[in-house]
């Protein structure tokens, strides 16, 4: 896989239209596209791997069929989450709700250089916790159904957010918080009224949609890339085009915002990562203002050395990368804290045979009393995690 990652991040680093990348036709000459196509899709960025192709004359080789059809439900997928964008619109706006949305749409309609690039599942929407009840309503009567089951978990934990599905088909996370896990939650107190206050709009398919402003938008990217493990290219593009973006932030303003998220390791961290992995020119300087720690920014390194994200995202088990990258905490000590306790249960995990994460599946088994889909606490429950939410504010 060394190989095959090299040039996967090759195809993903940012360059000119219509400039090859030298090291891929060699690449496919010799080896084909058997590995490094599903790659691509599993660090997400089938879209810069199908654009080098193109350049590169080599899009009708064997095995670009997958990858065609793969790129070709990226542009589907983003016209069918624009399209879905304008039911929740109408249900939001008709319900007096106010909200912003995240990522997937935003990034690759507002922030990537070219939407195909961006492949996403799902649309986050961000809601005022005192108005995630109303939006909730508004979008179950413009036919949304919500998948959660397991009201007692989604109380017990207060999740951040739901799992919905419009009527297309497509996943809508509404988010009150744009951390899902309470535990989790604690170790940033974040003020998202004040996130939700300094957002901006965007044009998205002749729309005005409303997002977090450029500095919060890096944070937020870094941080969810963190928490969820840093290991996929597509979070370090994310990066890399927001920071490459017109309205980029400034390096002050940046570490400024990163400092009220509470999340300067983490951000320093994935900047770091995206700096070593796509060249993102990121000044010594700034990481050093993020987090002054400076044994922080020591294993963020190291960790880099020991597990590269060119070798992540093609096993269930978690590599050191990963472990780090989800130990960010608000500073330098918190974070280290969080990693030797993550890193004393992953020893222990593997000393004693157990699983190191949780199977996907197992998530949405309605037969597993911590799965989504496990019937539990019903609409009483419902009612009062909701309550509980319209509190959080």
């Amino acid at each position: 896989m060394g190989r095959a990652g090299r040039v996967l991040v090759a195809c993903t680093r940012d360059r000119p239209p219509n400039q090859p990348v030298p090291e891929l036709a060699g690449y496919v000459e010799r080896r084909g596209l058997a590995e490094l196509g599903p790659l691509a899709v599993r660090h997400g960025v089938v879209g810069c791997l199908w654009t080098a192709l193109r350049t590169a004359g080599l899009a009708d080789r064997p095995g670009t069929a997958e990858l065609r059809a793969a790129h070709s439900a990226t542009v589907a997928g983003h016209l069918r989450a624009l399209a879905d964008l304008r039911l929740v619109d109408r249900a939001l706006t008709a319900a007096g709700v106010g909200y912003l949305v995240l990522k997937g749409p935003v990034l690759a309609g507002a922030v990537y250089r070219r939407p195909d690039l961006r492949s996403y599942v799902d649309v986050d929407v961000l809601v005022a916790p005192a108005e995630f009840a109303a939006a909730l309503a508004a979008l179950e009567s413009a036919g949304c159904a919500v998948f959660e089951r397991n009201w007692q978990l989604a109380r017990d934990r207060l999740l951040g957010e739901l799992r919905l599905f419009t009527p297309s088909g497509l996943v809508l996370d509404l988010h009150w918080h744009v951390i899902a896990d309470r535990s989790i939650r604690a170790a940033f107190r974040l003020d998202l009224a004040a996130v939700r206050g300094r957002a901006r709009t965007v044009r998205l398919a002749g729309r005005d949609v409303r997002t977090l402003d450029p500095a919060d938008t890096v944070v937020h990217l870094a941080l969810h890339a963190a928490l969820a493990g840093g290991h996929r290219l597509i979070w370090l593009k994310d990066l890399e085009q927001a920071l490459l973006a017109p309205d980029a932030p400034q390096w002050t303003e940046l570490v400024r915002r990163a400092a009220e998220w509470r999340a300067g390791p983490a951000t320093a961290l994935m900047l770091a990562r995206a700096s070593r992995t796509l060249g993102v020119p990121v000044p010594a300087s700034v990481l050093r203002r993020l987090v002054p720690d400076r044994r922080w920014r020591m294993v963020g390194r190291l960790a880099d050395v020991v597990s590269p994200v060119s070798r992540g995202a093609g096993s269930a088990r978690p590599s050191v990368g990963r472990i780090v990258a989800r130990a960010a905490r608000a500073d330098g000590p918190a974070s280290r804290h969080e990693l030797a306790r993550r890193t004393a249960g992953w020893v222990g995990t593997a000393i004693t045979g157990g699983r190191h994460d949780r199977d996907r599946d197992r998530l949405f088994d309605p037969d597993d009393n911590e799965s989504a889909a496990f019937p539990s606490g019903g609409p009483t429950g419902r009612a009062a995690y909701l309550d509980e939410v319209s509190l959080s504010g």
